[in-house]
């Protein structure tokens, strides 16, 4: 097996190693390694470490609540703990349900009950969606975080 030496080419052990079980017809390409720290030309200038994290309680729906579907419901959740200085406060909420089977939340991303929210407002009213009656269903708040309600139900409209 042949390497060629580089000026100022450095192979770490790793990269030997994977030389080495190519077999002599290696063929290497070297990549900078990732550093999670380090300021990412798509996230406006923000670290990773930088970032704020905020996991607001949804405080309605919660066990006792009903919706009916085709009517206006409130989710609401805590501000109280908002990191002051917050940078990106926009969300969203998605309707998902629970089921004995297995633990997905069945999260239904595709069609949010509302987006581009202020999540510092504490609340936003959604339409209930035409979905399968049943007392298994959650709220989830997304934004820097998600964040879930407790189990409530949803009802058809009379």
């Amino acid at each position: 097996m042949t390497v060629t030496t580089v000026e100022h080419f450095v192979l770490t052990s790793l990269q030997v190693l994977l030389l080495a079980v190519a077999g002599g017809n290696a063929f290497y390409t070297h990549y900078a390694p990732y550093n999670p720290l380090e300021v990412n030309k798509y996230d406006n200038g923000t670290t990773i470490a930088g970032r704020d994290v905020y996991n607001p309680t949804i405080t309605h729906p919660d066990r006792s609540t009903k919706w009916t579907i085709g009517s206006m419901a409130n989710v609401t959740w805590s501000t109280s703990d908002i990191p002051h200085g917050t940078t990106d406060n926009t969300g969203k909420v998605v309707l998902g349900y629970l089921d004995d089977d297995d633990a997905s939340e069945h999260l239904d991303l595709d069609e949010p009950l509302a987006e581009g929210l202020n999540i510092t407002q504490g609340y936003v009213e959604v339409l209930v969606p035409n979905v399968r009656p049943g007392d298994n269903y959650i709220v989830v708040l997304l934004g820097d975080s998600g964040n879930r309600s407790p189990t409530f139900t949803i009802v058809e409209r009379f």
